[in-house]
């Protein structure tokens, strides 16, 4: 073989290796993409797995992290199927007395007749003496169940003294605050029937000599409820030793209901707007 086509034949053996180079290269592209890509996929599959991940983690994190809104969710509930309604209480409570109501008692001081009542106690609170009692106690919080069954406001007279005759006008006979608040009620649409005196009669006083009214209650609140309205008096000076507050939630039906704390120790603590705002009717 002279020396040309030696040379031939290298250069047509080197044709068919850049060939088959250029074949291989086309062929592995279109079954595998490059590297760079796969390295680009994964990168991206591993920030969504990521992503998700971290989303997961902020959403259960959210959840553990947030509060109750309701701090009487843990409380517990005292139902009453007869009267129909129900109400929650500190769990830390103790009820120490449920049933009859005095009725009699109360139909002859001219109130609305208790039917019903169950009485709550904290047992923290500081045991103190009461009125006409040597035995000191722990105040306590109750509910009231009341016939509706005492005049209303409307309705109501308020003898004048030494025989003057009697008032009917309740804006006469009631302080200034009570009879706001008795306004408002009606401007509401509240039935008069429904507006009974003994819901605003707490802490009021008339002078003997002219039958000018005083209040002797801190301040009156209309509020609503869960079922209507509530008239509430805080720290009413009925007696010499312990001011009360109360709550009572205007009828819709035959019953009244009242929340009675006998010394505003449950008002001051805040506990008493709390068991307040518990409060529904059930049926």
């Amino acid at each position: 073989m002279n020396k040309k086509n030696f040379i031939n034949v290298i250069i047509g053996i080197g044709v068919v290796i850049v060939l088959t180079a250029i074949v291989y290269v086309v062929a592995r592209s279109k079954v595998e993409p490059p590297l760079s890509q796969n390295h680009q996929q994964n990168n991206d599959s591993n920030t969504q797995r990521n992503a998700r991940k971290e989303t997961n983690n902020k959403e259960n994190s959210t959840i553990k992290r947030e509060p109750s809104t309701d701090k009487t969710a843990r409380w517990k509930t005292y139902r009453n199927e007869k009267y129909g309604f129900e109400i929650k209480y500190p769990d830390v409570f103790q009820i120490t007395s449920e049933g009859m109501g005095r009725g009699k008692y109360s139909q002859e001081q001219g109130s609305c007749s208790i039917v019903y009542e169950v009485v709550f106690i904290d047992s923290m609170l500081q045991k103190k003496a009461w009125e006409g009692n040597a035995k000191t106690r722990v105040p306590s919080v109750s509910l009231r169940v009341e016939n509706a069954d005492c005049p209303s406001v409307f309705d109501e007279k308020y003898p004048l003294p030494e025989g003057k005759g009697e008032l009917t006008d309740f804006q006469k006979a009631f302080p200034e605050q009570v009879s706001r608040i008795i306004g408002e009620l009606v401007n509401m649409g509240i039935p008069r029937d429904k507006l009974l005196s003994q819901i605003f009669t707490r802490g009021i006083s008339w002078n003997p000599s002219n039958y000018e009214p005083s209040y002797g209650c801190k301040k009156i609140l209309l509020i609503n409820t869960k079922d209507g309205y509530a008239v509430k008096q805080s720290k009413c000076m009925t007696g010499p030793v312990r001011p009360q507050t109360t709550a009572f939630i205007i009828p819709t039906e035959k019953y009244m209901f009242e929340l009675y704390d006998e010394s505003s120790d449950y008002e001051l603590s805040g506990v008493f707007d709390k068991i307040l705002s518990t409060f529904r009717l059930i049926k």
